[in-house]
């Protein structure tokens, strides 16, 4: 298998992971997120509920096939984890942005995605050792 072949099947599986792993509502109850709360950091949890819709948001968009749509809501999802300080969460934002590039056609901006994906997996530190093995191609 190519190197090219083993980084896109790396790619689906992140994606699937990181889509599988959101919240969903069963029966109209929703799985809330657990987000700690610093009593002067409020609008962090706000900034944090507000990326987790526009994630749904993205899922939804990708699993409907409107790539275009998902890939700008993607980037919004990233941009808004990054503004929170949520290197995991931005990490598998662009994770998910690379792999809509890719169903796009776009394999530089794919390409570009990862790499920033991997990069912020590399300098978040220890406890992110699990999803970089996912992520990162072997």
């Amino acid at each position: 298998m190519t190197n090219y072949k083993r980084r896109s099947h790396l790619l689906i599986l992140v994606i699937i992971a990181f889509l599988m792993a959101m919240p969903t509502a069963t029966k109209g109850n929703a799985t809330a997120p657990v987000i700690a709360q610093v009593a002067d950091k409020a609008p962090i949890v706000q900034i944090q509920n507000q990326s987790l819709q526009l994630a749904a948001k993205a899922k939804s968009l990708y699993q409907a096939g409107k790539w275009k749509e998902a890939a700008d809501v993607w980037q919004k999802t990233a941009n808004a984890f990054a503004t929170a300080g949520d290197k995991t969460n931005q990490a598998m934002a662009l994770s998910n942005l690379s792999l809509t590039y890719q169903q796009l056609g776009n394999w530089q901006a794919a390409q570009q995605a990862i790499t920033t994906s991997l990069n912020l997996l590399k300098t978040s530190g220890q406890s992110q050792q699990r999803i970089l093995a996912q992520t990162h191609p072997s």
